[in-house]
């Protein structure tokens, strides 16, 4: 397999066709044990996207990624763990991830932090029922790192 496959995954779900992009999502991921794949095939399961909606299975898919390294990864995972989606809630393992990803400038980071400061009882809110998005943007920075053979993180 080369970064061309994961390229069509990027470019299929920018294109909304999402059941193919959680097909070669997956098959990269799991083949090359890419960090961006894994990432994104956390997404579709997480908003159910090409993909029956199941937070448990997009937890252990971003959990992945973070074992990969994968700063946006740590984000997405201290957010599961912020909200109780696809793991048991535990604000104080959300903030450790979510320092980890502002340490890399991951977008949202921050701010989430600063929410979570500010909220006296962040542990009693409901679980998240917001979608996670891509920006284009970083999925095609991503991939030309991939495609280059660098390593970002």
């Amino acid at each position: 397999m080369n970064g061309d496959l994961l390229f069509a995954g990027f470019d299929a779900y920018n294109k909304g066709l999402y059941k193919e992009a959680a097909v070669i999502f997956a098959t990269v991921a799991v083949h090359e044990q890419n960090s961006h794949a894994f990432l994104a095939s956390g997404v579709c399961f997480y908003n159910g996207q090409g993909v029956e909606k199941d937070y448990k299975t997009a937890f252990n898919t971003f959990s992945k990624a973070v074992e990969l390294k994968n700063p946006t990864a740590y984000f997405h995972i201290g957010r599961c763990y912020l909200y109780g989606d696809g793991c048991q809630k535990n604000v104080s393992m959300a903030v450790s991830y979510l320092e980890r990803a502002a340490k890399h400038n991951v977008q949202g980071a921050k701010e989430l932090l600063n929410k979570i400061q500010t909220i006296p009882d962040f542990s009693s809110l409901p679980p998240s029922s917001s979608t996670i998005s891509f920006k284009s943007d970083d999925l095609f920075t991503a991939f030309d790192y991939y495609k280059k053979g660098l390593s970002v993180y």
